[in-house]
Parts: C-alpha cells; structure tokens; sequence
C-alpha cells in the first residue's frame, strides 16, 4: 500500500501539469456544404474520397442558361488542385452543357493558390435548364503539408459569371463551404 499512494500522486501530477490535447496530422479533407439554394459548390458524394474532393457548381433552382465561370482561391501549401477524373484535359469537368464539337469553350487553368475555370456552350439557341452540375472542379489532399484534424483550408470564390439564355453575361456570387483537414 506504501508503495501504490506515490505511485497514483506521481500519475495523478503527470496528467494534470499542463499537457493539452494535440490535434493529430489529417488524414484527408472534410467538406461541409453551404447552406441555402443560390450558386453554390458542393461536395459530389459519388466522386469524392477522403483525398479527392469534388465540388459539383450548382444553380439556383430553375435556372436556364448557356454556361458559366469562376475564378476560386485556396491555400496550395495545404491542398492541390486536380483534374475531376484522370482522363480530363483541364481541372474542370463538364457535367450539362453541349459543349459541341472542336474546338469546345471549357478550360481550366491552376495557378499556385488561384483555380480559373469556365465551361460554355457555343449554340446560343439550346440554353439549358440547371437541374444538377454544372460544372466541377476538385482539390486533392497533400499529406506532406502538415495539415491537422479539423484544421481550417481557407477556400473562397473571388469572382463568377453566368452566360444567360439571351447571351447577356451576368454576375454570380458563389457559396463556398467550410474545408479543413479530417
């Protein structure tokens, strides 16, 4: 019993001398979606892995239009951007537009921090009505960054534009969600 009393002060001062919980290295990237139903990205369930993270542009509901672009920003010492699947030419994919035969308006261009995409149709008498993606773009885990659990990537659109029906070019404001480290 002399012996066990030392021993549980001894622990007893271990566990309360300051020591603090500390985060563990992340894994992969978590996505919370925005809220409401304007322009927005949101994570593709299907697409995405805990490394690969695709984001689906989406519409406000009932939207018509001819296509649509962004410029978006995010930290590249925590993530990279990538191509949506392996056999894309450009970091965007097209998902509802008929982007017609050669030469097609969808490009995509990554840039250290600054993603700039854009995907059109070029027949302005075949408007489309949103009714899912329209386009998507994707960001890959870089384990090697020293990115934490729960740890918060800054990630935001800067810029957007929206080819209405007529042809008229619009702004758009597009929601971004909450990205960090899992």
């Amino acid at each position: 019993m002399r012996l066990v009393l030392p021993a549980l002060l001894l622990l007893a001062c271990a566990c309360t001398g300051g020591s603090r919980w500390a985060p563990a290295p992340a894994t992969g990237l978590a996505y919370q979606n925005p809220g409401g139903a304007g322009w927005r990205l949101a994570r593709n369930p299907a697409k995405s892995t805990p490394t690969h993270l695709v984001l689906d542009l989406l519409a406000p509901p009932g939207t018509v239009g001819l296509g649509a672009g962004f410029n978006m920003t995010a930290d590249a010492s925590r993530i990279t951007w990538a191509k949506v699947e392996s056999g894309d030419p450009y970091p965007v994919h097209n998902e509802a537009l008929d982007l017609g035969p050669e030469p097609q308006l969808l490009l995509g261009l990554a840039q250290g921090n600054s993603l700039r995409v854009g995907g059109f149709q070029k027949d302005l008498a075949s408007p489309v009505a949103y009714s899912g993606a329209i386009l998507q773009v994707a960001v890959d885990f870089l384990p090697v960054a020293g990115l934490l659990a729960g740890e918060p990537v800054p990630m935001a659109v800067t810029t957007g534009l929206h080819l209405e029906a007529d042809g008229t070019r619009s702004p758009i404001t597009v929601a971004v969600g909450t990205l960090a480290g899992r």
